[in-house]
């Protein structure tokens, strides 16, 4: 395995230092200033940019050796490389190696190769605490306020209040595990999202609809109830008890509550059939109580009418056919499944009848106006719920509405148009707005406010989408904003973003997101801004994919010259040329001052760009005491001009005047 080592190396003033040379050691080598460069495991020296790159490097610890003319910086790595954030596509732990978490090694995670045949991931706990917390990112620091625990808990925190609310698991001590809501009264078991189980102070409890089944081939399946207990298992009607089995009488007695007839099955095998109230195996001249249900391999007949006030009563006319009468406090009628399900109900004393299930209607017959179709009523049509249609839905006159709550918005048809009033319009899924215009035309596709100005339209010329005003994005929420522009162009430098403002129809500036330079992998890119001058745009910064910026525009010809940044934070380009300069004349300054300038040497510190870097000349205080007009001022946080840096170019300028007089002076004795 090889690593690549690189780093820049710049001035205090941010100057990049070219030609240095780097050199790296392994740590073994215990070089030292005199070490020769030989001993070196690789070297090479910084670019123009003050960039060092020592590729394809063996894998191992190293001391990095930093040489520019006398100064030497060395690069430690028993104490310079400490890592307090990585960030990689891929960080990669070998075979039984821990991430240790904590100042003192408190916690691990591992790839862990104990079982030879099923290696396996492993979170191990700390030793004084074995407690996993599961939780939001915004309470990761909170005091759990928990006692430590001697076997592993994971406990997984609410974000109402994490603190308190939690759900506990573990705690095995090798008999027995935990599982603990904490905070909370309820553990609810789901499938598929549904609620199967709760499991409360109170006791278990199963929804309708669940059922508590024993299954199995062998075996017996036991509901052990405790003995000794006059009430051992009571089922209720949710208030009174309807079965009682007592386990502290012998026998274990079985108490229905309600009136008991028969203690066992009833079986009778005469076959005389019944044609008549009077005849069959059983017949009464009385009324027959059934508390159960009726099983029947034949037919159940009626033959008389029924009476308003029967409860639950089926008769039979000629005229009426089968007829069913019922009275309820809710319902006169209902038909339910074998689930004990309603199935169908009519209200007391009402004639609608209400299907709480699904209605299907095998018929196919085609609706061509109110009054035809599978389905059609003289009234009105009521839903709750979504409808679908699998072929068309007409509104039969000009002018019909569809209505969302109480005219909150409103879908009307007429005269060709379809106008939605007191709201707006939220598309969701993968599809949106499928629009096809009868023709390729400039054409609207949405038109926004009172007066209808701002609108969405087709451009047929640019073949694209126009806003005829602003788009603003935002909330106020903690989350990005995002404009995102997919390509796939397989050009190098091909254009994949283009952002134009145009004024008076001629574009002015325009900011354009480049493809790179490297096709195969399509992972490099630049940015370009364009101005423009006379109606021509021209890219006057453009940041390459290196992060190096371009600007073109800065010098007035194709030559090398320095750039400076002026009081109102702008950057030009430095000139001397007499077409940007008036009045010239003689020079006005005490240059003979420069002799009083102190100078010395000194250690950048810590704050600077290249701390620790020795280097020589003055200050601009120092200067500010013999020549201020030579010193930059910078305001500090209170608003006081403070020294900041020096006019080197002028101090050049000044030394250049005594040099002249100086050799004047050398003239005139040699004369």
């Amino acid at each position: 395995m090889t690593v690549d080592l690189q780093g820049h190396l710049f001035t205090a003033a941010g100057v990049a230092i070219s030609g240095a040379d780097v050199d790296a050691f392994t740590v073994a080598t215990a070089a030292d200033e005199s070490t020769s460069s030989a001993s070196a495991t690789a070297s090479t020296t910084t670019d123009s940019s003050g960039l060092w790159t020592l590729a394809n490097t063996a894998d191992g610890t190293y001391d990095i050796r930093i040489v520019s003319g006398s100064s030497k910086r060395w690069l430690r790595y028993e104490d310079q490389v400490q890592l307090t954030k990585v960030e990689a596509a891929n960080l990669k732990v070998r075979d039984a190696g821990d991430v240790i978490l904590g100042s003192d090694e408190d916690a691990a995670i591992r790839w862990s190769t104990g079982d030879s045949d099923n290696h396996a991931l492993v979170i191990a706990t700390g030793n004084s605490n074995q407690s996993l917390h599961v939780t939001d990112l915004g309470a990761v620091a909170t005091d759990w306020n928990i006692a430590a625990t001697t076997h592993p808990n994971v406990y997984i925190h609410s974000n109402t209040t994490p603190a308190t609310d939690y759900l506990r698991l573990g705690d095995h001590d090798g008999t027995t595990a935990y599982v603990d809501v904490v905070g909370g009264t309820t553990l609810a078991l789901e499938i598929a999202g549904n609620t199967e189980a709760t499991i409360t102070a109170s006791g278990l409890t199963l929804p309708a609809n669940s059922d508590l089944l024993f299954t199995g081939t062998t075996g017996t399946n036991d509901i052990v109830l405790t003995n000794a207990l006059a009430d051992a298992l009571s089922v209720t009607d949710g208030s009174a008890d309807v079965l009682v089995i007592d386990t502290s009488t012998a026998g274990n007695v079985m108490t229905f509550t309600a009136a008991f007839t028969v203690s066992g099955a009833v079986s009778l095998d005469d076959t005389t059939d019944s044609t008549s109230g009077t005849t069959g195996s059983i017949h009464t001249d009385g009324g027959l109580g059934v508390k159960k249900d009726i099983f029947t391999d034949a037919t159940l007949n009626a033959a008389g009418d029924t009476s308003a006030g029967d409860n639950a009563a089926m008769g039979y006319t000629a005229t009426e056919g089968l007829i069913l009468t019922g009275q309820g406090s809710s319902n006169d009628i209902t038909l339910k499944n074998d689930a004990d399900a309603n199935v169908m109900t009519v209200a007391t004393g009402g004639t609608t009848v209400t299907f709480p299930g699904v209605v299907s209607v095998d018929d196919t017959t085609e609706s061509t106006s109110t009054i035809t179709g599978s389905i059609h009523t003289d009234g009105g049509l009521g839903v709750a719920g979504d409808i679908y249609a699998g072929d068309d839905i007409f509104l039969s006159s000009s002018g019909g509405v569809i209505n969302f709550n109480a005219d909150d918005v409103t879908l009307t048809h007429s005269s060709n148009l379809l106008t939605l009033a007191g709201g707006g319009l939220a598309l969701t899924g993968t599809v949106g707005i499928d629009y096809n215009p009868a023709s390729d035309a400039d054409t609207d596709i949405a038109t926004i406010g009172v007066t209808g100005t701002p609108r969405v339209y087709w451009d047929e010329s640019q073949d694209n989408f126009r806003l005829t005003h602003g788009l603003e994005m935002g909330g106020n929420d903690n989350s990005p904003e995002y404009v995102r522009s997919y390509s796939n162009r397989t050009g190098a430098s091909s254009g994949l973003f283009i952002q134009e403002a145009y004024w008076n129809n001629t574009a002015v500036t325009q900011i354009v997101s480049f493809a790179g330079t490297d096709t195969a992998n399509k992972d490099d890119g630049y940015l370009a801004f364009y101005t423009a001058q006379g109606g021509s745009l021209t890219a006057y910064l453009t940041i390459q994919q290196d992060g190096g910026i371009f600007m073109p525009g800065l010098l007035a010809a194709a030559a090398s010259t320095d750039v400076n940044v002026n009081g109102s934070n702008e950057i030009h380009s430095v000139t001397s040329s007499e077409q940007y300069k008036e009045n010239f004349r003689s020079l006005e300054a005490d240059t003979a001052k420069i002799y009083d300038i102190e100078l010395g040497t000194w250690d950048w510190s810590q704050e600077s760009g290249s701390p620790g870097l020795v280097d020589h000349g003055t200050t601009a205080e120092r200067m500010q005491k013999v020549l201020p007009e030579l010193v930059n001022m910078v305001d500090d946080d209170a608003g006081v001009p403070r020294p900041y840096s020096i006019r080197n170019p002028v101090l050049t300028q000044y030394m250049l005047a005594e040099m002249q007089k100086l050799n004047a002076r050398v003239k005139t004795l040699e004369a």
